[in-house]
């Protein structure tokens, strides 16, 4: 990644945290420790949105500035001759970047409100502290969300706000259809995946490198090129990701539901190519509630053809991301862009 950094000239290691350093957000910070002790997802999420080194928080925004260095300004573009562009990237993509990544950050402050029961909100301190954590992911959030609004109003293009306002709506939908998703996993069909999982991370990438080369004024073959790039690397990675929990001991986790998401697409995989219907895995206490022994869930898709499914699931997305820049000009840029999909396919 830091090499990819000094390709585009532009450090992406501090995009989240310069746009949690506004004074509104500041004062919000100043009240965190309040949820010390409670275990309420805003103080993970602060703990991941300012976290640097080896994270990949960033990579978002910096795929929007890789991909923009290497398709190039149009010499017919406004930018083209601004003197404010940096490595052949101007100063409107730079802040595209930026506000793709706020983006995402105020998705992830959003997704950890919790459900409180209402009845519950005055019980106890504890009760009290998470319901004050929950206004807090409200406020900030929007307020993140309110400056990707100005932000997309001040690059002054209106195809670029219906693409990222494409994005943003089909952000919300995705966090809708997780919530509203049946938990029986034999009951959906592995093209399902594909479907929650670009609203829910491929339409940022997607529409965000599209309006990227929409700025840089490119026809539409090209930003639809962009465009593909975008949706199957960020399909790639999330498959990547989902993967990884079981190519590793099993770790027991008050997070456990997250991390082995029955609609992950190891499992997903597993039930579509074997039949099991996973009943197995289903426990009923006295009270009639269903737990998952996710210890065995584990066990069965680390040994089955979930994971060799999953891996080819990630060689067909790379593939098809390699196939959409291999004819951008950047020879530099373009390479940093085939490394970072390489990276995903190989590990």
């Amino acid at each position: 990644m830091s090499d990819a950094e000094k390709i585009v000239g532009y450090s992406t290691s501090y995009f989240s945290l310069r746009c949690l350093l506004s004074d509104e957000i500041s004062n919000v910070a100043l009240h965190l420790s309040k949820l010390n002790g409670t275990n309420h997802p805003l103080l993970e999420t602060a703990k991941r949105l300012t976290y640097n080194g080896h994270s990949v928080m960033q990579t978002r925004g910096l795929l929007v500035l890789l991909i923009s260095k290497a398709a190039g300004l149009n010499p017919s573009a406004s930018d083209y001759h601004d003197s404010r562009k940096l490595a052949g990237i101007s100063q409107r993509q730079r802040f595209l970047a930026e506000i793709t990544e706020m983006i995402y950050s105020a998705h992830l402050i959003h997704r950890g409100i919790l459900n409180l029961q209402p009845h519950l909100l005055l019980h106890s301190k504890i009760d009290q502290d998470l319901h004050f954590g929950n206004k807090m992911s409200v406020l900030s959030g929007d307020f993140l969300l309110a400056s990707v609004w100005k932000g997309l109003g001040e690059l002054r293009d209106t195809k670029v706000v219906e693409l990222m306002a494409t994005a943003i709506g089909d952000f919300m939908e995705g966090q809708f259809v997780i919530e509203t998703e049946s938990v029986n996993p034999e009951e959906i069909k592995a093209n399902y995946w594909e479907e929650r999982n670009f609203l829910r991370i491929g339409s940022l990438q997607a529409n965000s490198c599209q309006s990227a080369l929409a700025l840089a004024g490119h026809d539409e073959d090209i930003q639809l090129k962009a465009y593909q790039f975008g949706k199957h690397f960020a399909l790639s990675w999330q498959a990547f990701t989902e993967m990884q929990p079981y190519n590793r001991p099993f770790m027991h986790s008050s997070n456990n539901a997250s991390i082995y998401d029955l609609m992950s697409a190891p499992v997903l995989l597993h039930t579509e190519h074997t039949g099991d219907s996973l009943a197995c895995i289903r426990k009923t206490d006295s009270e009639g509630k269903t737990h998952i022994d996710y210890r065995k869930l584990h066990s069965i898709i680390s040994k089955g053809k979930g994971i060799e499914k999953t891996r080819e699931l990630i060689d067909r997305h790379t593939t098809e991301a390699l196939d959409a820049i291999k004819q951008f000009p950047a020879i530099d840029a373009c390479n940093a862009l085939m490394n970072i999909v390489f990276a995903v396919r190989e590990q």
